[in-house]
């Protein structure tokens, strides 16, 4: 799950998901409007369909983003391109996960996004090593699937295959030290 710099949002199916400790400085829950534009959002990124350019800040694709490009943070506007409300995310290569809906507060600290990172970096670090753990867990779950469907004995544990190689420590240590061979 490695996040993406990218200045828009893939338009290929992804999971969406709104991260448990998010930061809320709007009140998203008191804001009908706030909460139909992330719906939208939601059924865009979940559909894997374009996301329309009223999302997006003026000239996104021309125009370098700091907080992007420095921490991986990309905002998105809940309507139009003038609203003082963003919506901060994380992409990932399968999921866009919601930060923050604040104001453009972070913008102005520098570098622009600092402290949304430094807040945010390492529950966003701590869900990939997790998702890396449930790829790696579903590959072997989905190898040991096969393997029995092909009537193939199971994979060796890495303990089982390992080789001792003490007793061959050994031997090449009393080779290499010729007042042992006396």
């Amino acid at each position: 799950m490695a996040t993406l710099k990218l200045p828009y949002i893939e338009a290929k199916p992804k999971k969406f998901t709104i991260l448990d400790s998010h930061l809320d400085t709007i009140g998203l829950s008191g804001r009908a409007d706030l909460q139909k534009a992330l719906d939208d959002i939601r059924l865009h990124v979940t559909r894997g369909t374009e996301l329309p350019a009223r999302y997006y800040r003026k000239d996104h694709l021309s125009t370098p983003d700091e907080m992007l490009e420095t921490y991986d943070l990309m905002h998105l506007h809940p309507g139009n391109p003038n609203t003082r409300e963003v919506f901060v995310v994380v992409q990932t290569t399968d999921e866009v996960i919601l930060i923050a809906v604040t104001d453009h507060g972070p913008f102005e600290t520098k570098p622009p996004g600092v402290l949304l990172h430094n807040r945010f970096a390492s529950r966003i670090a701590q869900r990939d090593q997790e998702s890396q753990q449930a790829q790696k867990a579903e590959r072997e779950r989905k190898n040991t699937d096969l393997r029995a469907r092909l009537n193939l004995p199971p994979k060796p544990s890495t303990t089982e295959s390992a080789v001792d190689t003490s007793s061959y420590r050994s031997l090449i240590d009393l080779l290499s030290d010729p007042r042992r061979l006396h």
